[in-house]
């Protein structure tokens, strides 16, 4: 196109024809040849006439040429501009030609862009469309694989012990459960069943309402799994299933969860449940067995460390005492309204003796027992509701100290007879003697460590006219008479210095026949402790609304002693080993007089001692009752 442009451009430019000025050139150049050749024929002409012929020739020549300079001209102007017009027309047709051909060439380059980006799209197809055969085998690969994993799936799922299954955020078991999640809830319908319906007649509605809670922040996901798994509430329960109404089954069941995350999302639960029934009852059965094992151990251990002369005699009256608490509870338990408050009081003195002979024997497991009897029927004196079947429910520790009673005889009987050394048979009293000596010195140090005090004794007994029974008795009133003392008179170490006394206190008990009356004998237990506060004594009654405050204002000195020989009494505010009770005054009393059938008296002095002593025949020929003084 541009060579075309250019040929005709250079035609127009060069062709005489069509050039304006060469025309004018031509004609002009004839004007002045023909003028030229007029006035050289004119000049060399010698005839007038025939220069007046040449000169009307030349004027002829001279308009002709004009005339046709004229013609020319103007057809030359005509043809100049058509030629211009022309030209124009070509110049126009050429901007427009070299325009189309910019755009095809635009175009050109576009098409080869284009059929560059589509031998590129064709060339990434084509690897797309290999990657997709290798990802289509990749897949396939996969899915044989997935296939052979869910059948193993479900292998496992079928053989496993535990019930496993998925729960949603819906709470609704999903189709995924294993045959043992089936046979532990002994139904067929699982599958969309919620789990919180379904657990909901199985536990109790508090377990419940946990449940609830815990699966919501499962679901949550704001808590780490791990700290969430201390607040499972199913992870060691008891349920009862009865679907049909007709059979029940107890089973122990354990239950663990796991999220399972779905991006940062909990996607679902993972439910693993094992039937901890078995186990559960061979954890039993062997925990009873090692409990079983140790409660020999320690019935053996204390066995040894007793005095085994005195032993069978503890365990013959112990049994007895128990033997008669049972019966009196069964003839409760059968009667309706309220139990008087002398027969708990009476049980208790018993449970009390019991656990002071112990102690002296240092039998620790019976004395446990007794303590924690002796705080089950405190409770229920301080509450007011002494209901049979209350205070039957409150004694079945009784039954474990019966059980324990029955294993002392067995052992002592079966085991330790051939082998546990028999005290040598000594008609000396002064060895005797001895042996009461050293045996309350070591229980009243072991009693006083336990609370933080020192304290020795000294014996002076003679109980040759004693019968056994009496003997039995006597030391139960001197064991209970030192616990007391410790407990409430002996100070502690750094309280008797800043007072002046001894770092250690000293218990004196003295038992022999009586000088002015020889069918009696004489006790006094005597400590240089604290000896009674009377007012403290009044104001603690006052708090424990024994008394008024108007009674204790007008009460004497041996009245108000006699506030500490009442049931439920006890100057100390927290219960111990030692005190607390308010019974320890009131069994000492009451073995004295109905049981030894003597009489009990005391004296004392603040900050400096206090004594007991009592008076009791050889022979229980009288029961006499006296009030202290």
């Amino acid at each position: 196109m541009e060579r075309t442009l250019s040929t005709q451009s250079e035609l127009t430019t060069t062709n005489p024809e069509y050039n304006l000025s060469s025309i004018r050139k031509f004609v002009l150049s004839c004007i002045i040849i023909t003028a030229l050749c007029l006035v050289t024929g004119i000049g060399m002409a010698g005839d007038f006439d025939l220069k007046v012929v040449l000169g009307i020739g030349v004027v002829v020549v001279f308009f002709l040429t004009v005339f046709l300079f004229g013609k020319v001209m103007k057809q030359a102007g005509e043809r100049e501009q058509a030629i211009k017009s022309y030209v124009s027309a070509l110049e126009v047709e050429r901007k427009a030609q070299k325009q189309a051909n910019e755009e095809l060439l635009a175009a050109k380059d576009g098409l080869d862009e284009l059929n560059s980006s589509l031998e590129q799209a064709f060339e990434s197809l084509q690897h797309s469309a290999e990657e997709a055969e290798l990802r289509a085998m990749e897949i396939e690969g996969k899915s044989a694989e997935l296939q052979r994993l869910t059948e193993e799936s479900d292998t496992i799922f079928n053989s496993i012990d535990n019930g496993v299954c998925l729960l949603g955020p819906d709470y609704k078991i999903g189709n995924k459960i294993s045959l043992a999640m089936y046979e532990i809830f002994e139904t067929d319908t699982l599958a969309g069943v919620s789990f919180v319906s379904l657990m909901k007649p199985l536990i109790s509605e508090k377990e419940l309402r946990t449940l609830s809670d815990f699966l919501e922040l499962l679901f949550e996901g704001k808590t780490l799994t791990k700290q969430l798994d201390k607040f499972n509430p199913l992870k060691k329960v008891e349920i009862t299933l009865n679907w049909n109404g007709e059979k029940f089954s107890a089973k122990q069941l354990g239950f663990k969860f796991q999220r399972i995350m779905d991006g940062n999302e909990v996607g679902a639960v993972l439910v693993s449940v094992t039937d901890l029934t078995e186990s559960v009852i061979l954890e039993k059965e062997l925990k009873k067995n090692v409990e079983e094992q140790e409660r020999q151990t320690v019935v053996i251990i204390e066995i040894l460390n007793s005095d085994y002369s005195k032993l069978d005699p503890f365990i013959l009256d112990a049994e007895s005492e128990v033997e008669i608490i049972n019966a009196t509870l069964k003839d409760l338990g059968s009667k309706s309204g309220g139990v008087p408050g002398e027969t708990v009081d009476e049980i208790y003195r018993k449970i009390h003796k019991i656990k002071g002979d112990a102690s002296l024997l240092k039998l620790q497991s019976v004395v446990d027992l007794a303590h924690s009897i002796e705080s089950q029927l405190s409770e229920l004196r301080g509450s007011g509701d002494l209901t049979g079947d209350k205070l039957l429910g409150a004694l079945m520790h009784l039954a474990s100290l019966k059980t324990q009673l029955v294993t002392y005889k067995n052992v002592s009987a079966s085991i330790f007879q051939e082998f546990v050394r028999k005290p040598v048979i000594n008609d000396s009293l002064e060895t005797e003697a001895c042996e009461y000596s050293l045996q309350l010195s070591e229980f009243a140090r072991e009693n006083a460590a336990v609370v933080g005090k020192k304290v020795n004794v000294i014996t002076d007994i003679t109980m040759d006219d004693l019968s056994e029974e009496q003997i039995a008795t006597l030391m139960s009133v001197i064991t209970q008479s030192i616990r007391n003392s410790i407990a409430h008179g002996i100070e502690r170490p750094m309280e008797r210095l800043k007072a002046g006394k001894i770092e250690a206190g000293l218990i004196t008990v003295v038992c022999r026949p009586s000088i002015e009356f020889p069918d009696q004998y004489e006790l006094s237990v005597r400590d240089d402790g604290a000896g009674l506060d009377l007012a403290s004594i009044k104001q603690r009654a006052v708090e424990l609304e024994m008394i008024s405050k108007e009674e204790a204002a007008s009460m004497s000195g041996s009245e108000a002693v006699n506030l500490i020989f009442k049931s439920g009494f006890s100057t100390t505010e927290e219960e111990t080993n030692l005190s607390g009770r308010g019974m320890g005054m009131d069994v000492i009393k009451h073995t004295v007089n109905d049981t030894l059938g003597g009489k009990l008296n005391m004296a004392f002095s603040k900050g400096h001692y206090m004594l007991l002593k009592c008076e009791f025949p050889v022979s229980k020929t009288a029961n006499v009752l006296e009030e202290v003084i």
